[in-house]
């Protein structure tokens, strides 16, 4: 359990610029599920999940479980993060050059983990935990983005921390990717505390047990998710179901085609396509994306809904 008491932090204080940054917060979080904070950008989320990881420091008190810290203490703060914490990250900070396996062997080398057996018992328990042991020798500039925020939560997981801390851990990913992060974050939160920032509403209610609103580093309310939300089936996949959009026609002497548009503002999107020597050029005020280099796939039809089932992940986490 997190306790915070009188949290405060500034940037340029005193200073004519000054901004509170983290405004007089009081919290008290529980020992496992998933807490999510919700707010604009500029709001001090981040900020506040960085100094409850030990990661930046403020003014005022926090006890994780017994211990207790008064005042930002970077020896006896960095300690108990190295043992107990582990981040997720949008971006998520590997080393490139090194596999996947060596990667996570670094994350075990800082907190002394140095027997060759245990090495690989953990290793191999974590990435078969976010279903990557396949790809233990592959080098992390290989790996497409889903894979690199799996190899991400095994380095978070692997030193069986008491708390995960989540910074956007889906920014960077699709829709498909983005919900399979979060259903194995939340198989995660079923046995240790996860800390999640994210802008997507409808994940952040969809997954959250808890809910904290911050506005101008404030927080506004501790609250429930919505219940009445789901995340279906069309958020998961990669697909375009033409049925369901709007076709726009053109004709003109030289050019005939038809355009598939998600927008109903059709007066801002203009396309110029020009046939030269057997080869058609697309120009557009819009992002272009070729199907050929990309996941979408196009359906001849209309969308049928499924909701997501949240807990579907099979693996065990231990936090001792």
């Amino acid at each position: 359990m997190i306790k915070t008491n009188s949290l405060n932090k500034y940037y340029n204080k005193g200073k004519s610029n000054e901004i509170h940054v983290i405004n007089n917060v009081d919290l008290k979080l529980p020992d496992v599920g998933m807490i999510t904070f919700f707010g604009p950008s500029g709001s001090g989320k981040t900020t506040l999940l960085n100094v409850l990881g030990g990661l930046d420091k403020a003014s005022g008190t926090i006890t994780y479980e017994d211990s207790s810290f008064k005042s930002y203490r970077a020896h006896n703060i960095d300690r108990y993060r190295r043992y107990n914490i582990g981040y997720i990250f949008q971006n998520y900070n590997l080393l490139n050059e090194l596999s996947v396996y060596d990667n996570l062997r670094v994350a075990l080398d800082i907190i002394g983990v140095t027997d060759k057996d245990e090495i690989d018992k953990r290793i191999t328990q974590s990435l078969k935990a976010v279903g990557l042991y396949k790809y233990r020798k592959k080098p992390a500039f290989a790996l497409s983005g889903g894979q690199m925020q799996r190899v991400s939560i095994a380095r978070a997981i692997i030193k069986n921390s008491k708390i995960i801390i989540a910074d956007e851990p889906t920014g960077n990913l699709d829709s498909q990717n983005s919900v399979d992060i979060m259903n194995l974050l939340k198989k995660i939160s079923e046995k240790t505390l996860v800390l999640l920032v994210t802008h997507d509403k409808k994940l952040a209610e969809y997954y959250s047990d808890q809910i904290i609103e911050i506005k101008d580093g404030k927080i506004l309310c501790v609250r429930e998710p919505e219940s009445n939300l789901s995340i279906n089936s069309k958020l998961t996949e990669n697909k375009i179901y033409l049925q369901d959009m709007r076709e726009v026609s053109n004709n003109d002497n030289s050019l005939d085609y038809k355009l598939y548009l998600e927008t109903d503002d059709v007066s801002k999107i203009f396309f110029t396509i020009v046939e030269h020597n057997n080869t058609f050029y697309i120009k557009s005020n819009v992002k272009l994306q070729l199907i050929e280099n990309s996941p979408i796939e196009l359906i001849d039809g209309k969308y049928h809904e499924e909701v997501v089932a949240k807990n579907d992940m099979n693996f065990e986490y231990d936090t001792t």
